[in-house]
């Protein structure tokens, strides 16, 4: 891949991904250096577009000087235009595939001064991060490296900061990261990733990278050795083993894993009548308790007469994120998606045409995965304060349903990341694949406005599957004045 094919490359993707995280503009740290039928039934296997159970399948750089500069954001897409690459080493174009994030995939320039070869010792060696908005400043640079008789070197950049404009989230990320890798040739070093990532606490263990001269780079390029992603093994439940589903806490066992729920159902449900469904994520750290609290979201149910479904997330002590938004990848959480799916469609008598998702922060960050890799099940979603992150392959939806993206504005922020800046992205991703968009931004910071449950539900029951794709020219009485139509 030469350097000028890696700039095409990552543009063109960042305009198919449309995924504007925040500005671009702003300079990155100094260089650092140091040494070294309308229901869902209960018949399995059967998919139409109307009927669905059993088994849901998934399936720019620049140089090290004040030049490197980016240039300005475009408004509704945060497309960046990268500038012309010009370095004083050999660019090795690197990609990184971090386990226990969800196996997300980072792409990363080496560059190296010297001959990246078993026996030698590198002048120095820069670490360059990749984005949508190019490639940055070199964040680290490590002097004196020397590659073993048998082609082993270890690089640690130890304290890196990821800026804003170069990280998956279009926030700052500091990592400590070190690379155990081997020379298998001329065209390939890789090995194994370990370090710590602060924003979520994780060790990085298990993760993996490979690197490859930039000229010689695959599309998208390597991130292992062997040149696999990380290893998925995962299981759709048989319908004919899902639990009981009432009103109350429940468990399923899900992709290998006990998961737990809960349901909400009107009273006086009638379960042979086709019934709407609405499926409720919460936050990072949160839990089924804390978002019913925060969306009051279970006292809609009666007045809107759907079924309404509240996943608990994993522990965080397993995965960080919780919800598996990192990562184009199936995930036990996009499994239990499918499973919840088919076992509401064997304990009640769902509408295939009116499944709808609302989220908030890492739940909302969920809705928008699912969003996108799931758009043939839902007929419109609800997203509070969540995006989608850069890098993760958003495909353009095979459905374009109607949206509600909500935001705090300016103090819209946890865990570091600017979840405003997120979201007002996401209406301008959602407005350019000609999805009808409602956007709404509140002054209350990272909280879900209890006063935008009627609204959701007010939409959720005039939006089916098949339309209408545009349901208001002008938003009812039950949305804010502070929400609009996005343009």
């Amino acid at each position: 891949m030469s350097l000028r094919s890696l700039r095409s490359w990552w543009l063109v993707l960042s305009i198919v991904l449309s995924l504007g995280l925040t500005a671009c503009g702003g300079s990155d740290d100094e260089t650092k250096t140091t040494d070294t039928a309308d229901t869902l039934g209960d018949s399995a296997g059967t998919t139409d577009e109307d009927t669905i159970a059993g088994d849901v399948a998934a399936d720019t750089i620049a140089p090290d000087t004040a030049a490197d500069t980016v240039a300005d954001t475009a408004p509704d897409t945060g497309e960046c235009v990268p500038t012309t690459p010009v370095y004083e080493g050999t660019p090795w174009i690197m990609g990184a595939q971090i386990a226990p994030v969800g196996c997300i995939k980072l792409t990363m320039v080496l560059e190296v001064k010297g001959e990246l070869a078993a026996g030698k010792t590198l002048q120095w060696v820069r670490l360059h991060s990749v984005s949508k908005c190019g490639v940055s400043n070199s964040l680290m640079q490590l002097d004196n490296v020397a590659i073993s008789a048998d082609g082993k070197a270890t690089l640690v950049f130890q304290g890196l900061k990821f800026p804003a404009a170069y990280s998956p989230t279009g926030s700052d990320v500091e990592i400590d990261l070190t690379l155990n890798g081997s020379v298998k040739s001329a065209d390939l070093f890789c090995g194994n990733a370990t370090g710590y990532l602060a924003m979520f606490a994780a060790d990085l263990a298990g993760s993996e990278f490979a690197a490859q001269p930039a000229d010689k780079a695959t599309d998208p390029p390597l991130s292992s050795c062997s040149g696999e992603g990380c290893p998925v093994a995962l299981e759709h439940i048989d319908a004919a083993k899902c639990p009981t589903m009432t009103d109350g806490d429940g468990e399923i066992e899900s992709a290998g894993l006990k998961r737990t729920f809960r349901v909400f159902t009107p009273e006086g449900l009638d379960k042979t009548k086709p019934a709407p469904l609405v499926f409720l994520w919460h936050g990072i750290g949160d839990s089924i308790d804390v978002i019913l609290q925060q969306s009051e979201f279970d006292k809609q149910v009666q007045t809107g007469q759907f079924i309404l479904v509240v996943p608990q997330g994993q522990s965080t002590d397993k995965v960080p994120t919780q919800w598996s938004y990192v990562s184009s990848s199936e995930s036990p959480d996009s499994y239990l998606f499918d499973d919840l799916l088919t076992c509401a469609g064997k304990a009640y008598s769902i509408d295939a045409k009116r499944v709808y998702s609302v989220g908030f922060s890492g739940g909302a960050m969920w809705t928008s995965w699912l969003s996108s890799f799931r758009s043939d099940k839902f007929a419109a979603v609800a997203i509070f304060s969540g995006g989608l992150i850069d890098g993760v392959k958003y495909s353009n939806p095979q459905r374009k349903f109607p949206t509600i993206v909500v935001q705090g504005g300016a103090e819209d922020k946890a865990f570091g990341v600017d979840l405003g800046a997120l979201a007002k992205q996401l209406v301008g991703v959602f407005v350019s694949n000609g999805q009808y968009t409602v956007s709404c931004e509140h002054a209350l910071g990272h909280k879900f406005p209890q006063e935008m449950s009627a609204a959701v539900r007010k939409l959720f029951n005039d939006v089916t599957f098949d339309g209408p794709a545009a349901p208001y020219a002008q938003l009812p009485v039950e949305f804010p004045a502070w929400c609009t139509i996005a343009k």
